[in-house]
């Protein structure tokens, strides 16, 4: 797998985002510029939402920046964005609402105040805040991270903070929110918040996790088959990593764009795999939950680089911590390339 370029706004680049100070002055937050990182995050946001916006033809002029996020203005979600609650009125959900909650808006729920932290089922958000409470930890072990440094909600901002490790919580409840969006259960990715008994390292066997993750996203990636009608040409996996495939040849635009997403630049020159569901997002997310698995099972060891899933192995040579904020960001990536339109619309 290849790490997809992303062209709305600047996702998280950190590298024009992060501004380091000397080490010997800084307080815990001085270390990382986390206004100029949020407001990167934010702007990734609004990208999508603009985005989506021009996608299924609501104006400008309907939306509005409040609080640093474009959300549709009050008069006009009975347009763009109404606020449905009863499965019956499912035939009024708007194209808006499908590009922001998934195959089923009403089922994922739809809120009351459609916005740019809305973007994939409210996801998106909770990735980012994930990314920035295990940015902080990095630099800050221990300390608990201030509320200031995240962009989600004031209610899942005060849940995490109660919690041992933040940027699990945002992490998994940002896994949750993608299931919603697809409509399937996703939890294979969720990491285990509950305290284990750490062994050594050589007794951790992960093949099961291993092979429930790559079941989870072959089914995915049929469900992809199915709709492209290309379901008959994916060449089921076998042996250890029994990742389905489907040869380049016989896929269709239909069926790369629901693997890809909106930039045909996505699509990878080798054999289209399920791990490339999402835009290779699922495989991140999967490999920064076995990092953390494995840690929390061998007393904090780092998993063997033959472990991970595709061509990032090398995130592990900076720790445990380290690696798990790498995948993260990787995948968060792959979200905004999913919707990133390429060629197929101008750029914004």
């Amino acid at each position: 797998m290849k790490v997809r370029k992303i062209a709305a706004a600047a996702g998280l680049a950190t590298g024009a985002a992060l501004a380091f100070a000397p080490l010997a002055s800084a307080a815990p937050t001085d270390l990382i510029d986390f206004e100029s990182l949020n407001s990167s995050e934010m702007a990734s946001l609004n990208s999508l939402f603009t985005l989506g916006a021009q996608l299924t033809a609501v104006p400008s002029s309907a939306y509005s920046d409040v609080g640093g996020f474009l959300r549709i203005d009050p008069e006009d979600l009975a347009t763009y964005a109404p606020q449905l609650t009863n499965p019956a009125d499912a035939g009024d959900v708007t194209g808006l609402e499908y590009y922001l909650y998934g195959v089923n808006p009403i089922e994922a729920g739809i809120s009351s105040s459609s916005g740019a932290y809305n973007v994939f089922n409210g996801a998106a958000i909770q990735f980012a805040d994930a990314y920035n409470a295990q940015l902080f930890e990095l630099f800050n072990p221990g300390d608990t991270a201030p509320a200031s440094i995240f962009i989600g909600s004031d209610a899942h901002i005060a849940a995490a903070l109660l919690t041992d490790n933040p940027a699990v919580y945002f992490y998994n409840f940002g896994v949750g929110d993608l299931g919603g969006y697809f409509q399937q259960d996703l939890s294979f990715l969720q990491i285990p918040v509950a305290e284990a008994v750490p062994g050594a390292a050589s007794t951790v066997d992960l093949s099961s996790t291993f092979t429930a993750e790559i079941e989870g996203m072959n089914s995915l990636f049929g469900l992809a088959g199915d709709a492209a009608g290309v379901s008959d040409k994916i060449v089921e996996g076998t042996g250890v990593l029994p990742w389905d495939t489907i040869p380049t040849a016989d896929t269709t635009d239909l069926f790369n764009t629901l693997v890809f997403g909106l930039n045909p630049d996505n699509v990878t020159d080798g054999p289209i795999g399920s791990y490339d569901v999402l835009n290779g997002a699922l495989t991140e997310f999967a490999n920064a939950y076995n990092v953390g698995l494995f840690a929390l099972l061998s007393g904090g060891d780092v998993i063997d680089a033959g472990d991970i899933f595709g061509t990032h192995a090398d995130f592990l040579e900076g720790g445990v911590a380290s690696a798990i904020g790498e995948f993260l960001q990787l995948g968060f990536n792959d979200i905004l390339g999913y919707f990133d339109p390429g060629s197929l619309i101008p750029a914004m």
